[in-house]
């Protein structure tokens, strides 16, 4: 199986689960921006910064360097330098 459509096949398995727990700890965190207490707002906001910005690197950046990871390994390359 190329390794384009296993990369999609995986995406397309593990993509909606991932987006749903991201989504819902992004929630969770940003309702913390509602209370009263500027460290707990400050804290919560920060959390649901880091908790989205994690999200768009699994699905973007992670999976890309997994991938070239991956024509390393079956390329039976050492490493990326050689």
């Amino acid at each position: 199986v190329p390794l384009a459509e296993r990369v999609a096949n995986s995406l397309a398995a593990c993509g909606p689960s991932i987006t749903l727990a991201a989504a819902c700890e992004a929630l969770a965190f940003s309702l913390g921006a509602l209370s009263p207490m500027p460290a707990v707002r400050n804290f919560s906001l920060c959390a649901a910064a880091a908790i989205v910005l994690d999200f768009v690197l699994q699905v973007t950046a992670f999976v890309g360097l997994l991938a070239l990871d991956t024509r390393r390994a079956e390329q039976h390359r050492a490493d990326c330098a050689s």
